[in-house]
């Protein structure tokens, strides 16, 4: 890992493209309500798969189908769910994915639409996870993977630490070699 020095003004964070791997539920609405204070538009994929299992739709019976078994939504109703949120919203300034994407095909396909609109991930903090070793935890090491490549990614970043770098708008961030 190498130290880049990053300072982002509060204007520039307003237009950041941000996504969190690894962050628990617990520590979720601290983080909302920080990120919605600078006016970027915070989505959880937690949250998205729930709103579409309560409407019912062909959609929300595969998410409902999976949350109640435990097990991962199948990447195509993910990816359903997620373009149609893409495609329909104005994110043309900025905002924070949680939990998506959440395996490489899911990045790599987001990664094409955002080439589509002229625009790239600008940030994805992976949220105090453990130094991960070869084949532990495969999905997320795959993500890490993919995003340090790009030079994107700030690993292992604790919440206290997003935190105050929502709050002071502007720190000195350890981004992944």
């Amino acid at each position: 890992m190498r130290d880049i020095s990053q300072t982002l003004s509060a204007h520039e964070l307003s237009r950041a493209k941000i996504l969190i791997i690894g962050l628990s539920e617990s520590l979720r609405s601290s983080l909302v309500d920080s990120f919605c204070s600078l006016n970027c538009h915070f989505i959880s994929s937690d949250t998205a798969y729930r709103a579409e299992a309560e409407k019912k739709t062909p959609l929300g019976t595969v998410c409902q189908r999976s949350l109640d078994q435990d097990i991962p939504i199948p990447d195509e109703t993910v990816l359903a769910i997620w373009r149609r949120w893409f495609w329909s919203s104005k994110i043309r300034k900025s905002f924070v994915l949680e939990g998506f994407p959440s395996t490489i095909i899911q990045a790599r396909v987001l990664d094409e639409w955002l080439e589509t609109r002229e625009q790239t991930i600008d940030f994805v903090f992976c949220m105090d996870a453990p130094k991960m070793s070869e084949g532990a935890n495969f999905p997320q090491k795959a993500l890490s993977d993919h995003y340090r490549n790009q030079g994107v990614l700030v690993e292992f970043v604790s919440t206290e630490t997003l935190i105050t770098f929502l709050q002071e708008k502007s720190v000195k961030l350890p981004f992944a070699s």
